[in-house]
């Protein structure tokens, strides 16, 4: 049976921006005017308003700052991160690229910059700033994160790694770090330090129930399913991501056999799935797990008719109908499926067994054939033909298979049956006799070659034997209503 699937959102990124809080001087040999004064008084009033939250009028503030001094690389500086505050980041990036081009070693400007030309998608332009300024300061644990970001989104995970190693062994305490380093490990398929980076992030701040949820996440895909469910069961009824949690989270209450709680799940999720495919197969699962047979079979009804070419779903079916006795519609389901593939999942097979059962032997036989043509190898198959042929009575065809299973298997017990069968039927009763004790030879407790041979001794006048033989099959089998009336009919005629 299959997992359920679903969708793995992006996971956030987090990446942080700081701003000059400084008046940076001007280069000048004469005293700073009344105009200087003013002018710095003014920036102080705009780096207030916006620690005081008031974006917008720092933008004013510094607007008209900038358009007083446009070379003031201070208003100018702060004017491009407001913007980048405000996610006008196409109107930052060339204000701070005028300012990084005159101070390549002013840290905060540069990594604005680096901050706006990731928000406008130029991601290579950011990696290099951000590397750059490891370079200048590789104690700062803001420049890997920020790099890492930008690896991320460049899709170069074993680099995003590394920077967010970096990231997380300078500042160790950083759940964000973490949990973008599991993003990182899960683009190079490494799920397992994935899950070990998810969940450190969430021990370090509980209160971010994405890092639960992506923890949950890479458990799962890693089928550690109790520590998956530990997780999922933490992400709150209201995350966009609900459907999908829940969904994953039924799946490991069923594989940790908590199928009260996973009834309980697949509840909640039935107002927002019903219409699924994906769902009706896996409460069929559930109910199997939990014994329902015939809430199963409804369930999976239920998932092909909104999916009718579910493979998987049909191989369910019928193997739930084919168990219930119920062989008339396990023989239509699986004849759906080999319609669809038939070398799916021992399809033709299982079209065969319930053809067979439902007393279809011309269907039976048909798809037996078939099949023996593309699988001449298959034994076990050629014996249920052969055994198929024969009680059909066509035993000189019977017979042709038993030959070639004799010829492939010279031990086959059931063959060297059919074949005393065969000579059973045109009175070759010596022959016939041959076979069955070889049949009994082969295989101990082979309480169809014991009435056979009892069958074939009552023929040759050998009725004290074949009382003998049909009481050693009674003894075996005392169930067997073949060999009891048999024996009794023998007991009676005999005394």
């Amino acid at each position: 049976m299959k997992q359920n699937t679903f969708l793995h959102r992006g996971l956030a990124l987090f990446a942080m921006c700081f701003a000059c809080s400084v008046v940076m001087a001007q280069s000048s040999s004469t005293a700073p005017t009344q105009a200087d004064v003013d002018f710095a008084k003014r920036i102080h009033d705009g780096e207030k308003q916006f620690n005081d939250h008031k974006l917008q009028d720092a933008i004013t503030t510094f607007e008209a700052l900038h358009s007083q001094r446009p070379s003031n690389n201070t208003a100018t500086s702060w004017l491009g991160f407001l913007y980048l505050q405000n996610n006008q980041a196409d109107r930052a990036l060339p204000l701070l690229k005028s300012v990084a081009a005159q101070e390549p070693n002013n840290e905060i400007v540069n990594n604005n910059l680096g901050n706006a030309y990731l928000n406008l998608g130029h991601y290579m332009h950011a990696a290099k700033i951000y590397s750059q300024l490891q370079e200048l300061n590789p104690k700062k644990a803001q420049y890997p994160y920020n790099l890492g970001t930008a690896d991320l989104k460049l899709q170069r995970f074993p680099d995003a790694v590394s920077a967010f190693k970096s990231a997380v062994k300078l500042s160790p305490d950083d759940p964000y770090a973490f949990n973008n380093l599991g993003v990182a490990y899960q683009g190079e398929g490494d799920q397992a330090n994935a899950a070990n980076a998810f969940v450190k992030a969430y021990r370090l701040k509980p209160t971010v129930t994405e890092f639960a949820e992506n923890a949950g996440f890479a458990l799962y895909k890693q089928s550690d399913y109790a520590g998956a469910q530990k997780y999922l069961t933490l992400v709150p009824a209201t995350d966009p991501n609900i459907t999908d949690v829940q969904m994953a989270l039924a799946d490991c209450q069923i594989h940790n056999k908590d199928y009260a709680n996973a009834v309980s799940t697949y509840g909640l999720l039935e107002p927002k799935m019903g219409n699924s495919s994906t769902y009706w197969f896996n409460l069929g699962v559930l109910k199997t797990k939990q014994g329902d047979t015939q809430g199963a079979i409804t369930a999976y009804q239920k998932s092909l008719s909104i999916n009718s070419t579910d493979l998987d779903t049909l191989t369910n079916l019928g193997f739930l109908q084919y168990q219930s006795h119920d062989y008339v519609s396990a023989e239509k389901t699986f004849d759906t499926l080999v319609g669809l593939d038939s070398s799916y999942d021992h399809a033709m097979l299982n079209l065969a067994a319930a053809a067979l059962h439902a007393g279809d032997f011309k269907m039976a036989e048909s798809t037996l054939t078939t099949w023996l043509h593309a699988n001449p190898q298959d034994l076990q198959s050629r014996v249920e033909l052969a055994n198929l042929l024969c009680n059909s009575k066509q035993y000189d065809l019977a017979r042709k298979q038993y030959k070639m299973i004799i010829k492939q298997d010279p031990n086959n017990a059931d063959a060297e049956n059919g074949l005393g069968i065969y000579d059973l039927h045109v009175d070759n009763l010596a022959t016939a006799k041959a076979h069955f004790v070889r049949a009994i030879h082969l295989r101990h407790n082979f309480v169809l070659a014991y009435n056979n041979l009892a069958l074939t001794q009552e023929k040759l006048n050998e009725v004290p034997q074949a009382i003998k033989t049909l009481e050693l099959a009674h003894k075996m089998s005392p169930s067997n209503q073949v060999v009891s009336d048999n024996l009794n009919r023998l007991l009676h005629n005999h005394n």
